[in-house]
């Protein structure tokens, strides 16, 4: 990854409000290289994803970040989303692993691309 976030970051209910926002101004589907370029502390040396499985949907989070995401999840708010790789290219952020191509425990990283959306497969939320 190329760009660093070097402002100084936001931490617990400002991190999830800010999460949110950016995904309902942008119009949902935003792709974890946007929140970084967009969130003061949202990089950091934390992984996302299934460890058990090493599977990982970014790789340079903020415990914070990492923290407020579950959150965001737990609530029902927010929702991941499969991606095309064509998204991180444009965003100009790849991570450097290989891609995970089935659902399975792998022994070393694999990248799954996602965006966040504040819906789910089934729709538009109704809260």
């Amino acid at each position: 990854m190329t760009m660093k976030n070097t402002s100084i970051g936001l931490t617990g209910e400002d991190m999830k409000d800010s999460i949110l926002k950016l995904i309902e101004d942008r119009g949902e589907h935003v792709s974890f290289a946007e929140l970084q370029r967009h969130i003061p502390g949202f990089e950091g040396k934390y992984g996302f994803g299934i460890g058990e499985y090493n599977v990982w949907f970014w790789f340079t989070l903020s415990i914070e970040a990492s923290n407020a995401l579950k959150e965001l999840m737990d609530e029902g708010k927010i929702f991941l989303h499969p991606a095309s790789v064509l998204i991180y290219q444009i965003d100009g952020m790849m991570p450097n692993v290989p891609i995970a191509k089935e659902q399975r425990r792998y022994k070393s990283e694999r990248w799954i691309p996602v965006t966040l959306c504040s819906y789910s497969f089934g729709g538009k939320n109704e809260n």
